[in-house]
Order: C-alpha cells, then structure tokens, then sequence
C-alpha cells in the first residue's frame, strides 16, 4: 500500500490551481476512473477528501466504500455518495441511475474546483442558487465559475448536463480539444501497468538470447565452431546408445537352477524323524481354519 502525503480538501487548494496543474490533476483524473469502468465498478463517490497526491504530484484516487459492481448492469440505485458532488439525478431518492454518467458529472464537479478552489453546488436540485444559475446558463460576474477560461469552460459544459443521454463520456471528454492541446496531452485513457514478478524472470532470458544472437551476429565463425561441436556431441550420444543396445541383445539371461529332487526328498525324511508332522504341514501352507459348531456361538 502506497503512503500519500496530502489531500484536496487542505486550505492551500481552496484558491484553485494553475491551470497546467488543474489540467494534469483532470486527466490523472479521467485516467483513473477509466480504469475502474473498465474493471466493471463505479466510485459513486468524487469529491476532493477522496482525491489525495502524492510527492510527485500525482493525484490517486482513494476510498472505496460506496463503489458499486455494474456486472448484471449499468444501472445503480440512486442517492449514494455525497451531495456537494452527486448528479441531479443521483440525488433523487428510489430511482435507478446510470453508474458510469454519475461519475463523469462527479469529475466535471472538480474540474471546476481545480480552477476556483470551491464546489460550484450545495447539492443538485432547485434549492441550490447556483446550481439553477448553471442550468440556466446565466453569465453574472458573481458567479465562481466565470474566471475559468474558455477552452476548460467549454469543456465542463459537455459535462455537467442534466441529460444523462446528452452528458459527456470519458471517452469524448480524452479526445476533447482542451486535453487533447498542449505538450502534455492525452490522446487517449490508457489503463496504469501493474508490476509482475514473472515478468522480470523472461526479461532476463530474453536478454540473455538478445546476448547470444548479437555475440554470433558479431563473430559468424564462433557460431559456426559452436553449432559443429554440437553436432559432434549429439552423434557421440547416438553412437554410444547404440552401443548400449547391441550389447544388451547379445547378453543371454542366466539361467536359475532348479531345485534338485533329492534335497526335496531328504527334507521330507529329517522332519519324519523328528516326528514333526505338524510343521511340515504348515511349511507347505497354512492350515485350514477349523470350523465351530453353530451351539458354541450361542453358548
């Protein structure tokens, strides 16, 4: 588990950003939340307490708490996460809502606090003065929002929209003109490499052909030289197999002497002299199990 430093939610963020800075926090933004929808899951829970950086200044997404599987389907119950970020139809309670849009207008909702250091909205309904300014698209110098440039502007436009069918998808929004712009663009949302152990054991002997291949490249005589020594080896191996297998077939098997008549014969007369009738019995077999009367079980 990786330890990160600091979060959105310190007072040095609530002047909002650069924007390159607010720029590269949006798109290590979009990059993460792609690949949890790749993995089937939703957040359902954006908001700058969630969003935390690291040394190098690279933003991670934490607390998964309220993330949802959308494996059956795309839809979630609604009025999950929190209501500064939630999308107007999230906040409506007993509805089913779609999982990968309400995340898209959560990361509209910080593209704007990137730039003025505020969420724009109390919550996403009639009671929040602001947030029916937006709808109406009212253009007043009072407003947080004006100070943002245009190209961003525009681009936060396509995303928080009430129309979950006319909002923005993470995959319109990499390709947007604003990410795309710039040294520091995103042509497209690439998923983050994980680390394999595995992967280091053929790395090496990968390397170590690459090696062989350029040393034999480099000295076609060395190559060759070693090429014919296993040629000579490999006929040596066949030379002596073969060997092995005549000698095998001209062996004869020996044979096992069979046990002479008259030992058997004397055998048979010692233990009649010693009137040892019962081992010899038993030295041919066992003897046979003696039978009990059905009377004696009972008794």
């Amino acid at each position: 588990m990786e330890y990160v430093e600091r979060e959105f939610g310190e007072p040095e963020f609530q002047k909002g950003v650069s924007p390159e800075r607010a720029k590269k926090y949006f798109e290590d933004l979009i990059c993460g939340i792609s690949f949890m929808h790749g993995k089937l899951f939703v957040h359902c829970d954006i908001k700058p307490a969630n969003l935390l950086l690291t040394k190098n200044d690279v933003l991670k997404i934490a607390d998964f708490g309220l993330s949802v599987s959308i494996l059956a389907d795309e839809y979630i119950k609604s009025h999950r996460g929190t209501r500064y970020t939630m999308s107007p139809e999230m906040v409506e309670v007993d509805k089913f809502v779609h999982g990968r849009s309400a995340d898209v207008w959560s990361i509209g909702v910080m593209l704007m606090y990137f730039f003025i250091g505020m969420l724009p909205f109390n919550e996403a309904t009639s009671e929040c003065d602001f947030y029916m300014s937006w709808i109406a698209g009212e253009s007043s110098v009072k407003l947080p929002w004006q100070k943002i440039a245009k190209e961003p502007m525009d681009l936060i436009r396509k995303i928080l929209v009430v129309d979950v069918k006319s909002r923005a998808t993470l995959k319109s929004i990499s390709k947007d003109p604003w990410i795309m712009g710039g040294e520091d663009q995103v042509k497209d949302v690439k998923k983050p490499r994980f680390k394999k152990v595995k992967a280091e054991k053929k790395k090496v002997q990968v390397q170590k052909v690459e090696k062989a291949i350029k040393e034999s490249a480099k000295d076609p005589k060395s190559a060759a030289t070693h090429q014919k020594k296993n040629v000579t080896k490999q006929r040596k191996q066949e030379k002596k197999a073969t060997e092995d297998l005549n000698d095998l077939k001209d062996e004869k098997p020996e044979k096992i002497p069979k046990r002479q008549p008259e030992k058997r014969k004397q055998d048979k007369e010692d233990a009649e002299n010693a009137g040892d009738a019962e081992n010899l019995k038993n030295r041919h077999g066992p003897s046979k199990r003696q039978r009990v009367p059905k009377r004696q079980w009972a008794e």
